[in-house]
C-alpha cells in the first residue's frame, strides 16, 4: 500500500515535467464543469417544478377521474375524503360575448367545494357568471354565453343565454385566465360528464392513481393532462444537459493528453519498476488507479462545491430567496461513470504501451 500511495502521489503531483500543473488544471476543469452542470440543472428543475405546481393547482389537478353522474362523484368524495380534498366539476366549451367582442372560452361549472387556486372576493357563483379579472375587470351588467345545453331534437344543442356578472377571479396562470369562465354547478347540462379532482393529497399521487385504477376508474395524472408542456420541459432539460456535457469533453481531451505525456516522460521509470519485479498487470492496474483517483477526487469536490453554491444562492440572490434546490444526481452519476472509465482506461493504455518488449529494450538503452 505504501508503494502504491507513493506512486500515485508521484505520478499525479510530481513537479517534474509539470505533472502537478496538468493534474491541477484537469481537476479544476472537472470541478467547474460539475458545478455549472449541477447548479444550472437544479435551478431549471426548481423553475419547472414551480410552473407545474401552479398548473396542478389551477388547471390540471394532481389526479382526476371522469365519472358518469353526481352519485358516483359523491361516493368518491366520501371514500377518499381522508386522503385528499375531493371535489367535482363539469366542463364544456362556449362562446362568450362581452363589450361587443366574442371569445371562445372553456366553461367550468363549480360549487363551493371547488379548489382550483382562484383569487376572488366572493364564494362560488350562485346565479351569475365569473369572468377573468385581467380580461374583463370593471365590466358591469350582463354578458351572453353560447354553450351546449339540453335540446329537444338532440340531447345537446347550442343555446345562448344572458348571465349577470357575479364576480371576477384571478389565478397565477395567465392563459387559463384568458380562456375560462365559471358558472354554478347546478347550471351544467345533464349531458356533460362529471370530473372528480383530488388535491391536497395526504398520500403519494402514484399510489392514489394505482388504487383508483384497481377500482376500475379511468384516471388521468397531471402530467397526462399537461403532456405537451411537460414534454417540452423535459426536452428543454435534456438539451441543456447535452450542452453542458460538452464541458466534460474538453476535460476528457485533457485527460487523454495528460496520460499520454505522463506515460512518455515516465517510460524509463515504468520499465525500471517492471524489471524490479512488478508484473505488467500490477503496473497497469496502478496507473489505471492513478486516472481513477484523479477523476474521483475532482468529481467529489465538484459535488461538494455544487451543494455549497446551491446553499448560498437563496441567501445571495433576492429572486431566489424562497428557493429550495435539489441536485440531479442521476445525470451527474452517468457522466461521472463515463469520466471515471475514460480516465482509468486512458492512463492504463498509455502506460501499458511502455511495457512491451520493444519499449523495455528502448528504456534500457539497447
Amino acid at each position: 500500500m505504501n508503494v502504491l500511495r507513493m506512486i500515485l502521489f508521484r505520478y499525479l503531483f510530481s513537479r517534474q515535467n509539470r505533472h502537478r500543473g496538468r493534474t491541477v488544471r484537469i481537476m479544476v476543469g472537472l470541478v467547474i464543469s460539475s458545478v455549472l452542470m449541477m447548479c444550472i440543472l437544479s435551478i431549471m428543475d426548481w423553475l419547472q417544478a414551480g410552473r407545474m405546481d401552479v398548473l396542478r393547482q389551477v388547471r390540471s389537478f394532481p389526479v382526476t377521474v371522469e365519472v358518469e353522474d353526481e352519485t358516483e362523484a359523491l361516493a368518491l368524495a366520501e371514500e377518499y375524503g381522508d386522503k385528499a380534498h375531493v371535489f367535482a366539476y363539469r366542463q364544456s366549451q362556449g362562446l362568450l360575448v362581452a363589450s361587443g367582442q366574442s371569445r371562445g372560452v372553456v366553461v367550468r361549472y363549480i360549487d363551493d367545494g371547488y379548489d382550483g387556486g382562484l383569487y376572488c372576493l366572493t364564494d362560488a357563483p350562485v346565479d351569475g357568471i365569473w369572468l377573468p379579472y385581467r380580461i374583463y375587470g370593471g365590466l358591469g351588467g350582463k354578458v351572453s354565453l353560447t354553450a351546449l345545453e339540453e335540446g329537444e331534437a338532440v340531447r345537446l344543442a347550442p343555446r345562448t343565454r344572458e348571465y349577470v356578472i357575479e364576480g371576477y377571479y384571478q389565478t397565477r396562470v395567465s392563459d387559463f385566465d384568458s380562456s375560462t369562465v365559471f358558472l354554478p354547478l347546478d347550471a351544467a347540462p345533464e349531458g356533460i360528464p362529471w370530473t372528480v379532482a383530488f388535491t391536497r393529497l395526504e398520500v403519494d399521487e402514484q399510489m392514489l392513481h394505482d388504487e383508483l385504477c384497481l377500482s376500475g376508474y379511468d384516471v388521468e395524472m397531471w402530467y397526462e393532462g399537461e403532456s405537451l408542456l411537460y414534454s417540452a420541459l423535459q426536452l428543454e432539460k435534456t438539451v441543456m444537459t447535452l450542452m453542458l456535457s460538452c464541458l466534460y469533453l474538453i476535460v476528457a481531451v485533457q485527460i487523454v493528453q495528460s496520460a499520454s505525456m505522463l506515460a512518455s516522460t515516465k517510460s524509463r521509470e515504468c520499465v525500471a519498476l517492471h524489471l524490479m519485479g512488478m508484473d505488467r498487470r500490477t503496473l497497469v492496474t496502478i496507473f489505471a488507479l492513478t486516472g481513477l483517483v484523479l477523476c474521483l477526487v475532482s468529481l467529489a469536490l465538484g459535488l461538494v462545491a455544487a451543494r455549497l453554491v446551491l446553499w448560498l444562492l437563496p441567501a445571495s440572490v433576492p429572486m431566489l430567496s424562497g428557493a429550495s434546490f435539489t441536485l440531479d444526481i442521476g445525470s451527474f452519476s452517468v457522466i461521472s461513470l463515463v469520466m471515471l472509465t475514460l480516465s482509468s482506461l486512458s492512463y492504463a493504455y498509455a502506460f501499458d504501451r511502455n511495457l512491451d518488449g520493444r519499449s523495455v529494450m528502448e528504456g534500457l538503452g539497447t
